[in-house]
């Protein structure tokens, strides 16, 4: 574009950024960059460098186009000149380079009549003319609207000499003859195509421009798709994924064609009920409770261990079990957080932290897990280290890095994070007053050589200022993170990968090394762009699958669990072979109520592969989301979801305090409880009650094979899509699990599956044709006998009504005759209506409801009256 001379004064652009004639030519994203630092540093309103970016490139490519439709012959001067007048174009083009001046008008302070009238006046004027046309275009363009400081023509648009020139022009290049030979738009309608297209983006005009010029110009390609990645990365960020719908299994973007890759589970993993604990605070709460400290991981008692063993827990994934960064520390106490640790990832070493007792310390404690029937578990953080971390300082080049600062405005004179004299680590200054989130850090090695390393980010939240991002490109970045798992897989027996999606193929190259054209989730990343067959060179095969096969052959008796969002569940588990993954669309569905969508989920998957539910990890909260008891309260709402979590398949994970009630969410640099919470004694009764025999059944419910899902239809014929039905094991052994997630009531009956259309009810219970006897179930839930008819049951199925947030466990007994010998409740009447006899103290009140959702903003209720019966019901 072409910059007003008292701008061009103003601002001082370096001379490389101009053409002979004066344009603004920002071909490169660094120099948009440089030159949005320097307007930002003048009294100009700042603008962003890829809006800059993409207004000089659309400039030089109408200039281009215009070359392209009129070839040598240049803009029809004489033809003008006999519309308007010879004066009138003379005036006009004076003003314009006066406003408007080349550099040897600028620089040399040649008259501007001299210049469009000496040796080379018929070119200068037919460029000048060029230029005021195209200018009047841009100051017409919305889309540059922010841009227009730097080329106000609102002064020459105001002159009477204008008001008919540029008209004149474009009816005379109407009727102009067209270099192209090709049938094409006028040349002024070519012009304003892609502004007619997209008026209000810049983004899509450039696009355009690329669809259609794209062969005319291929130089210029490239620039485009550095402009279209410099907008992206300057969009404000998206935070992460929202769960997802059911329909969301249709949307992998992973290839799952072909042969499923499952690993094989040892014997243990189908029992496998996991408790998260971070590991500072739980020594806190256990040295509270037991009155003594207990400051190691040797020193927690025998009795805790068999205490959450005989609840049915034979995992503990130990959070926060590494050695920590002293530079995190050092930030977050600079901060103005003086109870903090270091960040749990923000790792030094994979060694036990010398405060919890070292690695000697975890072997004691594993031996005595062991024996009590509980393996540990323990958090690999693959995709980045500890800014200051001993890898950081002796090799700093298997870090992604750059040798120049990103963006000019960035300053590292903060405190000195490196424990080396021969080495400096400083993260950007902003931080401090938290007014900025850098993607880099400064680093000077032991040789003087500069670099701006990239912090760890995952492109959803700003980047993780206490870390330094490895670079997976090269395979001794590989090889060395490889060595580092199998030195945790030495030590426990359950590695939970963190953020492990980051590190797919797909979703590396999307944040860190992205198509040309395609960048935009971690700023300045554009720069770094590779075409696949460039990318496919240095990442040939997922890193992942090389874990899981190493570590089947190393160490077979390792759990592998990922930490895996951005719909890549499937996909790891069948093509990439993950034990386990990370179910996320569990706890955000129940606690929305999205009860359609999540039985439609539940089906989806089941219909694609059974054996990908069995590989969940189902939970209700984790370590970085809001507590269980904030997110489901502690009333009937929670143990219904509980009780999903305990008979669908997968691996049921608890999180910290979830059983005790508490509501305090630990962050990852917790030393101890921040808020003094007591233990909610009757929560924990009715787990003991429960929740607790559920967790010690669990081989029972891990698989999927023997699972059937079951609609209640309401009389009427409509399904209920609030309750989740379905039936585990058969005959005898069949269990039938009820659950309506919504503030409500409902009736109606469970008779056909839907996993199986054509199998019934009937079926699953093994009940013989000739059976009409009434048959018995007990509700483990309720404590009470329920009968029906098996006459009944064949004709309309089971009946149920269910209050809110209702659930049920009913075991089927058989015949009512075989069963009535044995001791217990009184017998309930054909057709019984089930009732939720949790405690008072459970079930959740109306405004104890309304409070909760008020308080979290999260949950999406619908309260509804309670149905009247049809008439005519039996």
């Amino acid at each position: 574009m072409r910059l007003h001379r008292k701008t061009r004064r103003q601002l001082q652009p370096d001379p490389s950024w101009l053409s002979r004639e004066g344009d603004l030519v920002l071909g490169t994203i660094a120099t948009a960059r440089r030159f949005a630092a320097r307007i930002a540093a003048s009294a100009m309103p700042p603008l962003a460098a890829g809006e800059l970016l993409a207004g000089s490139l659309i400039h030089q490519i109408q200039h281009r186009i215009i070359r392209i439709r009129l070839g040598s012959a240049g803009l029809p001067l004489n033809a003008l000149a006999l519309k308007t007048g010879q004066a009138r174009l003379d005036q006009a083009l004076c003003l314009v380079t006066a406003d408007f001046p080349p550099d040897d008008v600028f620089l040399k302070s040649i008259p501007p009549a001299d210049y469009l009238n000496g040796k080379d006046g018929s070119r200068h004027r037919s460029q000048m003319l060029e230029e005021l046309w195209l200018l009047d275009l841009a100051w017409a363009n919305p889309a540059l609207q922010r841009v227009r400081a730097l080329f106000p023509v609102e002064e020459l648009r105001s002159r009477k000499v204008f008001s008919t020139l540029l008209p004149s022009l474009e009816s005379v290049l109407r009727a102009t003859h067209d270099a192209t030979g090709e049938k094409m738009l006028s040349l002024p309608d070519s012009l304003t195509a892609a502004v007619r297209a997209a008026p209000d983006s810049l983004s899509e005009q450039l696009a355009f421009l690329k669809r259609e010029w794209g062969a005319w110009m291929p130089d210029l390609a490239d620039c485009i798709d550095g402009a279209l990645d410099l907008m992206a990365e300057e969009t404000p960020p998206v935070h992460s994924p929202p769960p997802p719908k059911a329909a969301y299994w249709q949307r992998v973007g992973e290839p799952l064609d072909g042969v499923d890759c499952f690993s094989r589970d040892s014997d243990w993993m189908a029992n496998l009920v996991l408790l998260a604990k971070h590991t500072h605070v739980w020594l806190q709460q256990l040295s509270a409770r037991w009155q003594r400290p207990i400051n190691s991981l040797a020193a927690i008692p025998d009795e805790e261990l068999n205490l959450l063993a005989s609840q049915g827990f034979t995992g503990i994934w130990l959070v926060g079990l590494w050695e920590r960064s002293p530079a995190s520390l050092r930030i977050k106490r600079l901060g103005g957080d003086h109870q903090a640790l270091a960040s749990a990832y923000a790792i030094n070493r994979y060694h036990v932290a010398p405060e919890l007792g070292g690695d000697t310390g975890l072997k004691n404690l594993s031996q005595r897990a062991a024996a009590a029937g509980i393996r540990l578990g323990a958090d690999m953080v693959p995709n980045h280290m500890g800014l200051d971390s001993p890898l950081v300082r002796n090799h700093p080049e298997l870090f992604i890095q750059r040798d120049d600062c990103p963006y000019p405005g960035y300053s590292f004179n903060g405190p000195e994070l490196s424990p080396e004299a021969e080495i400096s680590i400083r993260i950007e200054d902003h931080y401090f007053d938290r007014s900025d989130a850098a993607v880099v850090f400064h680093m000077r090695d032991r040789n003087g050589r500069q670099r701006y390393v990239y912090h760890g980010n995952d492109g959803t939240h700003i980047p993780w200022n206490d870390t330094a991002q490895l670079d997976f490109l090269q395979e001794k970045v590989r090889d060395t993170v490889m060595d580092e798992i199998r030195g945790v897989a030495r030590q426990v027996p359950i590695i939970r990968f963190d953020a492990a999606m980051t590190l797919t193929r797909r979703h590396f190259r999307r944040l860190w090394y992205p198509p040309p054209g395609q960048g935009g989730a971690i700023p300045s990343r554009a720069e770094s762009a590779l075409d696949q067959a460039a990318f496919d060179m240095r990442m040939p095969e997922e890193f992942w699958r090389r874990v899981v096969d190493t570590i089947a052959a190393e160490f077979p008796d390792t759990l592998l669990l990922a930490e895996a969002f951005w719909l890549m569940e499937s996909y790891f588990v069948r093509r990439l072979g993950m034990h386990r993954v990370y179910n996320s669309a569990f706890m955000h569905m129940l606690r929305n109520e999205e009860n359609a969508d999540f039985r439609k989920y539940i089906i989806s998957i089941w219909k694609e592969n059974p054996s990908v539910l069995s590989r969940f990890v189902n939970f209700l909260s984790n370590p970085d989301e809001e507590t269980t008891a904030r997110q489901f309260g502690r009333g009937d709402k929670y143990f219904a979801a509980c009780t999903l979590m305990l008979t669908l398949p997968g691996l049921p994970m608890f999180a910290h305090g979830q059983v005790e009630g508490l509501e305090e969410k630990y962050g990852m640099e917790f030393a101890a409880p921040r808020s003094s919470e007591k233990h909610d004694d009757h929560l924990y009764q009715h787990h003991d009650a429960f929740i607790f025999p559920l967790m010690r059944q669990r081989r029972r419910f891990a698989g999927a094979d023997d699972l059937e899902m079951f609609p209640l239809r309401l009389d009427n014929g409509e399904i209920d899509e609030n309750v989740l039905a379905f039936s585990r094991g058969q005959g005898r052994e069949t269990l039938m699990v009820l659950v309506h997630n919504r503030y409500a009531s409902t009736e109606g009956w469970l008779r056909n599956g839907e996993l199986n259309p054509d199998r019934t009810l009937t079926d699953i219970l093994q009940i013989p044709a000739s059976c009409n006897q009434d048959l018995c179930f007990h509700d483990l839930i309720t404590g009470t006998r329920v009968t029906q008819s098996a006459s009944d049951i064949r004709r309309r199925g089971l009946h149920f009504h269910l209050k809110a947030y209702g659930h049920h466990l009913l075991e089927y007994r058989g015949p009512v005759d075989v069963f009535s010998a044995s001791p217990g409740p009184a017998e309930k009447p054909a057709i019984a209506t089930l009732e939720n006899s949790i405690a008072p103290e459970y079930a959740e009140s109306e405004s104890q409801e309304i409070e909760r959702i008020s308080r979290n903003g999260k949950a999406q209720r619908q309260k509804t009256q309670k149905k009247k019966p049809d008439k005519g019901r039996r």
